[in-house]
């Protein structure tokens, strides 16, 4: 081949050579070291083990288990409210306890829904509930003041305060054939279904709080 200007032919393959040269270093730094993880939106991030190696799948939540006392008692210096509305009157079921019933110092409310745990709240809570029994002949109201570890009730007649004991299961067969698992409370301060529930989960699950209904809440007034 015939090469009528050697100097131009030189300068035009030294051209060449070097684009190809920036080309081919172009291309591996794309290709070969992938470009910066930042600025490439394909790029799947890197799943790193946890420190620990176990599964990081959020766990469920697990409702806290009844903290009740193991056993609990009302005193007689705490049952005051108690004495003051009985001490002129024999009320024989919770229904004929009213406003007037229990003055105008303390405040009556009926709750529905219970067992013998929700007594044991309100026990331990120094709330005495009461109740409607038929433990010989006719039913009638007595206190729930205490419970013991060894299964056992104790009873208050609010009128003699004369005290009795039951095993557990003797004392809801007759609350549940007698009062429809309901109770009263007789306490210086009106009490409203949100706040029986708030005391109440201090000792049990929510799940047998959220069942506990107040169906009556009356502030007492002055006796006739």
């Amino acid at each position: 081949m015939r090469i009528t200007n050697p100097t131009n032919w030189c300068f035009n393959s030294a051209w060449t050579v070097s684009v190809g040269i920036s080309l081919t270093v172009v291309c591996f730094l794309i290709f070969g070291c992938g470009g910066s993880p930042r600025n490439d939106p394909y790029r799947i991030a890197e799943l790193k083990p946890s420190g620990t190696g176990k599964s990081t799948v959020p766990r469920k939540s697990v409702e806290q288990p009844s903290s009740l006392p193991a056993s609990a008692e009302i005193n007689r210096g705490q049952l005051r409210p108690l004495v003051e509305t009985f001490e002129s009157q024999q009320p024989q079921n919770l229904n004929a306890l009213n406003a007037t019933s229990v003055g105008r110092a303390y405040s009556l409310t009926i709750v529905s829904n219970c067992d013998l745990n929700v007594l044991k709240g309100f026990i331990a809570r120094r709330w005495a509930p009461i109740v409607s029994l038929r433990t010989s002949g006719r039913p009638r109201l007595w206190a729930v003041v205490g419970y013991g570890q060894a299964g056992d009730v104790t009873l208050e007649n609010p009128v003699d305060n004369r005290r009795k004991t039951l095993s557990e299961k003797e004392f809801t067969t007759q609350w549940e054939s007698t009062s429809d698992s309901r109770c009263a409370l007789i306490t210086p301060g009106r009490l409203d279904q949100a706040k029986v529930q708030m005391e109440l989960t201090r000792y049990l699950p929510q799940s047998k709080v959220s069942q506990v209904r107040v169906t009556r809440s009356l502030q007492g007034r002055a006796r006739d």
